[in-house]
């Protein structure tokens, strides 16, 4: 898992990770993240999402929707290459 060092930079970038990769939502539902800048022609890789819950082994099921505890547990910690 690559972690995320900075999120939210600006309109074409969503997220820079630790060994600097830049990354943009390319899916509707946010599943599905590709490295460079929106609109570039350099987006050769996916990027999937890891969250929180998945790594601490929660089950969400079991969460209130839309809790303090639900909304931490959906917080995305890092990505994953596809």
């Amino acid at each position: 898992m690559l972690k995320i060092i900075c999120n939210n930079i600006n309109k074409d970038i969503d997220y820079v990770l630790e060994d600097k990769t830049y990354l943009f939502c390319e899916d509707w539902n946010g599943e599905i993240y590709r490295n460079g800048v929106k609109n570039s022609v350099n987006t050769n890789c996916e990027y999937k999402p890891v969250y929180k819950y998945q790594i601490n082994n929660n089950d969400l099921s079991k969460l209130e929707e839309n809790s303090k505890e639900w909304l931490d547990a959906l917080e995305i910690i890092g990505f994953e290459v596809i």
